[in-house]
């Protein structure tokens, strides 16, 4: 498996993946959107011999702080260690990371504390979320907030 750093060339196979892994599409355009953005980056992993795409990971910050938007892989690939090769490779990048997940997504909460990222307490989830993301009410009351230990030595 390789890895690289997205552009906009791959806005489309982004979608796709995107589409695979989740039920709330995001468009072509949306990702083209997003990677425009000057504090957006990630990575896509694909076959070494046949450049087909495994999944990616997309982010936005700087080298201080940053939050993951999204990860998906391929199904056919999960638990083959890709997301976690992405997760690394995004975390590298930042002094720290962090991200929102659903409560009920326990698949995702399972494999981010497996790599090291705990829940953030409730009055710092509330000021992330109002900080980083314009959601309803109703998400901020369904979500956690999850960081990897370099944000827990410095909160």
């Amino acid at each position: 498996m390789n890895i690289c750093e997205l552009g906009l060339g791959h806005c489309a196979v982004i979608a796709d993946l995107h589409a695979e892994s989740f039920t709330e599409n995001w468009s072509t355009q949306a990702f083209a959107d997003l990677i425009s953005l000057p504090a957006t980056f990630g990575f896509l992993a694909f076959d070494r011999d046949s450049d087909d795409p495994f999944g990616f990971v997309l982010c936005q910050g700087d080298d201080i702080e940053a939050e993951i938007i999204t990860i998906a892989t391929r199904p056919s690939v999960r638990r083959k260690g890709v997301a976690a090769t992405l997760l690394k490779a995004a975390c590298t990048q930042t002094a720290r990371m962090f991200l929102e997940v659903a409560t009920d997504n326990l698949s995702a909460i399972s494999f981010y504390e497996k790599h090291g990222f705990k829940v953030v307490p409730q009055e710092e989830k509330d000021r992330l979320l109002e900080k980083y993301w314009l959601i309803p009410e109703r998400q901020v009351e369904t979500s956690v907030v999850l960081a990897d230990q370099k944000w827990f030595d410095l909160y």
